[in-house]
């Protein structure tokens, strides 16, 4: 098990969150991207692209930093969602 630097831990977070997906989840030491997956919440994406859009939410249409992770959290929720409706049917 591993701690982030937020201190959440890892593992036990990804256990809960795919609870009932099955046997087919990914453990998060074998994906192929776990340094940098690890690394998110310290770095941030590695795409500038994703920096300039949140800039230009911010500094040109006056977004604030929660409207914009809320943007963010409603397409990553979306996606989760049409990734699980594909795993279970």
């Amino acid at each position: 098990m591993r701690w982030n630097a937020a201190g959440s831990l890892y593992n036990h977070a990804f256990r809960a969150a795919n609870a009932k997906v099955g046997d087919d989840a990914m453990e998060p030491n074998n994906h192929p991207d776990s340094h940098e997956l690890h690394d998110w919440p310290i770095y941030g994406p590695k795409d500038p692209e994703i920096a300039n859009l949140v800039d230009q939410l911010a500094y040109v249409h006056g977004l604030r930093v929660r409207e914009i992770e809320t943007i963010i959290l409603r397409a990553l929720n979306e996606r989760l969602a049409s990734e699980k409706a594909k795993s279970s049917s």
